[in-house]
């Protein structure tokens, strides 16, 4: 329970984070300068149950083995969906506002694919040097495979 409280804490941060500065840039591009306390505190509620999804689609406790592109497509999908409906809910945007959605919009999008990016370059990085590694080890000890 401690763990998962400290996940909790940690990734609702995270999310906060990132919805204030994302809020922020939507704000501007309205024309808006500042930022209402309430809006925060509604940014702090959506942060938390975007922290509870994430830790439901990234640790084993929902679903297990499942590939991380799978996790990361149902997590951003839920989460867009759940958060877009908190945000009506809440009247964050102006419901009248069709530039505002679309700004959102394409902001999951784009993170979604910024994540899926770095996870791939990443798989790739990680990959080459776990081969350069076995081929190491193959070479000290007289195994002649070609990886």
């Amino acid at each position: 329970m401690k763990v998962f409280l400290i996940e909790l804490r940690n990734k609702t941060a995270y999310f906060f984070s990132w919805l204030v500065i994302v809020w922020t840039i939507i704000y501007l591009l309205n024309g808006n300068h500042s930022i209402h306390v309430y809006v925060l505190l509604q940014l702090f509620a959506l942060s938390f149950v975007g922290a509870l999804l994430f830790y439901l689609f990234f640790t084993n406790k929902l679903l297990k083995k499942i590939s991380f592109t799978k996790r990361l497509t149902y997590f951003i999908f839920s989460c867009a969906l759940i958060e877009s409906t908190l945000i009506f809910w809440f009247r964050l945007y102006g419901i009248d506002t069709v530039k505002s959605w679309i700004i959102f919009l394409l902001i999951v999008i784009i993170l979604y694919i910024v994540s899926l990016g770095i996870f791939y370059a990443y798989s790739l990085k990680a990959g080459k040097r776990y081969t350069d590694f076995l081929k190491i080890y193959q070479q000290n000890n007289g195994i002649e495979k070609d990886v």
